[in-house]
Formats: C-alpha cells, structure tokens, sequence
C-alpha cells in the first residue's frame, strides 16, 4: 500500500506547474460537438505527469484518468482529475483542483484534492479520518451541521438542464443560498471541511468525486444518490448527494421528484 505524503507530494509537484501557469494566455478546444466541455493545453499534460509518478510508486495499480480514460485495470486503481474545474481555470479563476483517488474493487480508500493558487491539500483514507493541510499546518475536518434555512450548499451537473433548473428552484427557497462553483471534488472537500453544509451533482463521473466522496465520508458526513442508496462510482448518469447526516433526510424529501 501507498504512503499518502507520497500522493499529495505528487499533487502538490503537479499543483505547481498549474500555480505557474495560471495567468498564462491557454490554449482552449471542446471536447464535444456540443460544446459543453473544454480542455485546455495543460489538462493532458498534468494527468501525464501525475500518472508517471503514480506507475513509480504502485506501477501494479490499475488507472482512470478523466482525459486518458482507463489504462488499466486491477483490484487496486487510481482514478484522477488532472484539472478539475478546467472552465475556472482557463479563464483565471482560482477555484480548480487536482483530484486524486485510490480505489480498491471501485470503494474509495484513499482520497487526495489539492488546491494550487492556496497550496490547501484536503486528503482521507479510509478509516483515518479526514485532514486539511495548510501552510505546514494540519487539522482534522468534520462535517459541519446548519439548520437548513440556514445552510450553504454546492451544486454541480454535467448536463440534463432541465432538470439543474428544477433542483436550484426547489433547493433555493429552503435554504441561505446555493451556488456553482464548478469543480466539484473540491466543492466536496468544502463540505468535509466543514466550509460547505452540501453539495448536489447531477449525472456525475467517477473523477469528478471519487477523492470527494472519501473526505465527506470520513469527515462524518453521508453520500448517496438521490434516493438515498450508498453512491456507486460507475453507475450510469448517477445523481449525487452529499451532506451532514442531520440534513441528508431533509434533503432526500425535496429531491425525491428530480
């Protein structure tokens, strides 16, 4: 089994090439015919980086890059978001991560996102806790409970409009306020750091939370679909729901016709 220190050093050095070149002018293309996702010159040259380091260090470990899709297989697999929040990125917007993920038969066990304009890293494994690191300082994270009226809450989706626009029109009423931020494993990471109250994705993809779900579960805090069943990474198109256990039963009643 891996260190940890050993995954966020390998982030950390990845996270510095991107500090470095945040304000430069990037090279932007789209990754569908319908333009909904971009990808700038550093997405694939990041998940390359990052996937070298992993193959010295567990060279046996399978691999699921957002960019490379699978390159292998295995019991034990790393699942990466070279770039997660590339929109924020590409247009000097600070709120982007790299996300990085180790799963054993698709169950997260070790989870790491670190964020390069504040050098934050929050990391997790399995039933050790969750951490914040900062400036050479470490803390555990709990997730923290708000009443509901009372609570922030991020949400993400890939695509389905109509149905993003139906949930903000019931999730809004009911609480502070809910906002997209747009790179969902560190929205994730806000929650089990106690920064966020929730997050709600629609039609998620195994990179976009696979270190999130991991920091949320290990903070205290619960992950399910929408229906309330334990969250599976590579289920098709499935809806996400992460939160304190207080407010997930709440949540499931008003997202139960979404």
């Amino acid at each position: 089994m891996v260190e940890i220190y050993q995954v966020i050093s390998i982030a950390e050095s990845a996270g510095k090439v991107l500090q470095d070149k945040f304000y430069s002018t990037h090279d932007i293309q789209f990754k569908d015919k319908n333009k909904s996702e971009i990808i700038t010159e550093l997405d694939k040259k990041i998940e390359e980086l990052i996937q070298s380091e992993l193959n010295i260090i567990s060279p046996e470990y399978g691999f699921l890059g957002e960019e490379g899709g699978l390159q292998r297989e295995g019991e034990y697999k790393w699942i990466v978001d070279p770039i997660d929040g590339t929109t924020n990125f590409s247009i000097n917007n600070p709120f982007f991560n790299i996300s990085i993920a180790l799963v054993r038969n698709d169950q997260p066990i070790l989870g790491i996102v670190h964020v390069p304009i504040t050098g934050a890293t929050y990391f997790a494994e399995k039933g050790k806790g969750a951490w914040f690191q900062y400036s050479n300082k470490t803390t555990q994270t709990n997730v923290k409970f708000t009443p509901l009226n009372k609570s922030v809450w991020g949400f993400c989706h890939v695509n389905n409009l109509e149905r993003t626009i139906k949930l903000f029109g019931k999730i809004k009423p009911k609480v502070h306020d809910a906002r997209k931020f747009g790179a969902g494993a560190l929205e994730m990471a806000l929650v089990g750091g106690g920064s966020l109250n929730g997050f709600i994705d629609i039609g998620v993809r195994p990179w976009d939370v696979a270190a999130g779900i991991l920091l949320v579960e290990e903070a205290g805090g619960l992950v399910t679909d929408f229906k309330g069943n334990k969250f599976s990474l590579f289920e098709q198109s499935s809806d996400l729901l992460a939160t304190s256990k207080e407010l997930h039963p709440q949540l499931l009643e008003i997202l139960k016709d979404i």
